[in-house]
């Protein structure tokens, strides 16, 4: 059997969005084993057709240090849904260098692997861009934050109940590493 060829594919201009879609989306479910109706009901909301690029759908947060001249490019971040990371690491999306800003938008090029069936030893690159909006100014900026029960002591709260007595000397702390926050002590006036 021959090792499998890497080459570029004929084509210079980058894909048209909605095929480049399309092909995550069949790939995120050969590689789940998830159904067309479940792929297309959770995973191709995260992705917009904007003629050019692959959008993300959702508006990215860029810090004030990652734009204008002085930027540093590391934080710029990749415009890509979070579950196309599985497809990065498959080496179905290779990204093409870094995220970098274009006007109103963050922008990275990429090549999307594509095994042909009549010519299983060889796969052919096709390039295509992701693409995601973000917003200037600290009035674009939503932070949803997501609360739950307290189930156990932070951190700071169970390492400093760790160095208290217990609260009654009778009962001992049980289990390894397991503290119960301390109770509060009242003490009455004689």
């Amino acid at each position: 059997m021959q090792a499998h060829r890497l080459r570029a594919a004929g084509q210079v201009e980058p894909i048209r969005p909605a095929l480049a879609i399309d092909a995550l989306l069949a790939a995120m479910r050969a590689r789940f084993g998830i159904p067309d109706s479940a792929a297309n009901q959770l995973l191709r909301p995260a992705l917009a057709d904007w003629r050019d690029a692959v959008g993300c759908a959702d508006p990215l947060f860029v810090a004030a240090n990652a734009q204008g001249s002085g930027a540093e490019k590391a934080l710029v971040p990749i415009p890509m849904p979070s579950w196309c990371a599985w497809l990065v690491d498959a080496g179905v999306v290779m990204l093409d260098g870094q995220a970098h800003v274009e006007g109103p938008r963050v922008v990275q090029k990429a090549w999307l692997a594509v095994v042909r069936e009549t010519e299983l030893t060889a796969v052919e690159c096709f390039p295509f861009v992701f693409a995601g909006r973000y917003g200037a100014g600290s009035a674009s900026v939503r932070i949803h934050l997501a609360l739950s029960p307290r189930s156990s002591p932070p951190i700071g709260a169970a390492t400093c109940a760790s160095a208290l007595p217990p609260a009654d000397p009778a009962t001992p702390r049980s289990g390894s590493g397991s503290v119960a926050p301390p109770r509060p002590r009242v003490l009455l006036p004689a």
